[in-house]
């Protein structure tokens, strides 16, 4: 049995990590303003949802956000799989790897919420692991178009032979 006050605990923490990650990848200042835009709204929803997780009684977490989050994945998955030769190595633009390591903290932050639901099923939002799901999702997309839209980034080729990238001193 998991200890309720510490279930709690340990999801606040991990949402309000995942929205430190996603914080540092807008740090960079390397991103389109359309991506910090739309990650400085999920930082605000992040700091609902963490309210609302450590206090039952609120109600911060706006229902419409997981559907934005759902309809601006839409917008930024790619229409069609990626040709051969055109796949981009992950962490060759920064803002992207943070992305990526944000995704990572969202899929934790995901798991510990359910953990609390299981936990304490009445006092958790219904909708909280559904947003954290989406937002895992949707940060993969952004992370992926961040990568192809750095002319940097070189294409690894149909058989990885992607030359090494010269790294500043």
């Amino acid at each position: 049995m998991t200890d309720p006050p510490l279930a709690r605990l340990t999801a606040c923490g991990d949402v309000e990590e995942a929205n430190a990650a996603i914080g540092a990848a807008i740090s960079t200042n390397s991103m389109e303003a359309e991506h910090d835009t739309l990650l400085g709204t999920v930082q605000r929803d992040l700091l609902d949802l963490a309210a609302d997780l450590a206090d039952p009684r609120s109600t911060r977490l706006n229902p419409a956000a997981h559907r934005r989050l759902e309809s601006a994945r839409q917008q930024y998955a790619p229409s069609a799989p990626a040709p051969p030769g055109s796949h981009v190595l992950a962490g060759g633009n920064e803002a992207a790897g943070l992305l990526r390591l944000a995704r990572a903290v969202t899929r934790r932050a995901e798991r510990s919420v359910r953990i609390l639901a299981a936990t304490e099923p009445e006092r958790v939002p219904s909708s909280a692991a559904a947003y954290l799901s989406a937002l895992a999702a949707l940060l993969s997309a952004v992370a992926l178009r961040v990568d192809r839209e750095d002319p940097g980034n070189l294409a690894m080729g149909a058989c990885g032979d992607r030359p090494p990238r010269a790294r500043p001193a």
